[in-house]
C-alpha cells in the first residue's frame, strides 16, 4: 500500500481539555443532552460526541433499493467516537490481550501510523474492541447514520452537505492515497470525522435488504430500531457503512444512506464504537 506519513492526524500523545462541545452538568443546572459529560481519557483520538435523543430521517427515496423508503427513526441519547479507531487504540487492547492481530498486524504497530484507522478486522474484532474499551459496542446503523446525516429535518447526502466529494472534505479514490490519518479533514456538524471517506465501518447490525420494512415499516413509532437477523436466504452478513471510502471513485459509494452486507469474519474494515446512555447495550 502506497502510503504518506508526512500528514498528522490527531496526536497520540496526552492533550489538555478537548471537551469544548460537551460540558459536565455545573451549578447552573444545566442538563446534558446525553445525562452526563464524555468521558476524557486524556488522547484526544478517543473522544466521544454526544449525540442527543430525538428523530432524524433515515434512508433514501431516490438512490439504492436497499436503503427504501426514507422513514423516521427516534433515537435515545448515546456517545459515537468522533473519530474512526486507530492503530494506536487497537494496540492498546492488544498489548492488554484484550484484542487478537487482525490481518495488518505490522501496520498497527508502526509509530508512523499510529493515527491511521485500524484497518483488517473482522466483525468480531470490532465488537470485541468495544467491549474492551469501557464496555461499549458497534453502533447499530441507524445510530451510524444519524451521526453522519444529523437530526430531523437534514436530508444531506454525505456527512458534510450535498456537495460532491473533494480531497478537501474527505479522503477517497482519486485523491490517490488510500487510507490517511484520522481527522486530517473537517468534522460534519456534530463534530464527527470521516464518515463519508477513509475506510468503511462496520456497525452492530445484521443485513437484510428489506430491514426498513421488516424493522420500522410498522404501526406505530420506530425507535431505537436494530436488525437483529440476518435474510432467510442467506448469507448473514453484518452491515458495513461508508462502503468502498478511500478506495472508491465513485460518489455514490460515499452517501450516508449507503448501506451493505459483509460476512462478519471478512477482514478489511475499520469502524468506531458507540456508548448508550439511556438503555441497555444491544
Amino acid at each position: 500500500m502506497d502510503t504518506d506519513h508526512s500528514d498528522a492526524g490527531p496526536s497520540d500523545s496526552p492533550v489538555g481539555d478537548h471537551d469544548e462541545e460537551e460540558a459536565a452538568v455545573g451549578d447552573d443546572g444545566i442538563v446534558l443532552p446525553c445525562g452526563e459529560p464524555p468521558r476524557d481519557t486524556g488522547y484526544l483520538d478517543e473522544r466521544e460526541v454526544c449525540i442527543p435523543p430525538g428523530a432524524f430521517l433515515m434512508g433514501s427515496d431516490s438512490d439504492d433499493l436497499y436503503e427504501r423508503p426514507m422513514h423516521e427513526v427516534s433515537l435515545s441519547a448515546y456517545f459515537i467516537d468522533a473519530f474512526e479507531t486507530t492503530n494506536r487504540r487497537y494496540r492498546n487492547c492488544m498489548d492488554a490481550g484484550g484484542c487478537s492481530p487482525g490481518l495488518y498486524p505490522d501496520t498497527v504497530s508502526d509509530p508512523a501510523r499510529s493515527q491511521w484507522p485500524v484497518t483488517g478486522v473482522t466483525w468480531y474484532q470490532a465488537q470485541k474492541f468495544c467491549e474492551w474499551d469501557g464496555g461499549r459496542t458497534l453502533p447499530t446503523e441507524a445510530q451510524w447514520e444519524r451521526a453522519a446525516r444529523g437530526p430531523a429535518p437534514s436530508t444531506r447526502r454525505y456527512a458534510w452537505g450535498d456537495q460532491e466529494p473533494t480531497c478537501e472534505l474527505t479522503n477517497w479514490g482519486p485523491c490517490g492515497r488510500m487510507f490517511g490519518p484520522v481527522g486530517l479533514h473537517p468534522a460534519n456538524d456534530q463534530g464527527l470525522h470521516d464518515l463519508s471517506g477513509n475506510v468503511e465501518e462496520w456497525t452492530h447490525d445484521w443485513h437484510r435488504s428489506d430491514a426498513y420494512r421488516l424493522v420500522c415499516l410498522r404501526e406505530g413509532p420506530c425507535v431505537d430500531p436494530e436488525m437483529a437477523y440476518g435474510d432467510d436466504e442467506g448469507p448473514w452478513e453484518r452491515v458495513t457503512r461508508d462502503f468502498g471510502a478511500a478506495f472508491t471513485s465513485n460518489p455514490d459509494d460515499l452517501r450516508v444512506t449507503n448501506r451493505v452486507g459483509d460476512p462478519p469474519d471478512w477482514s478489511r474494515q475499520g469502524f468506531r464504537c458507540v456508548r448508550n446512555v439511556s438503555r441497555s447495550t444491544p
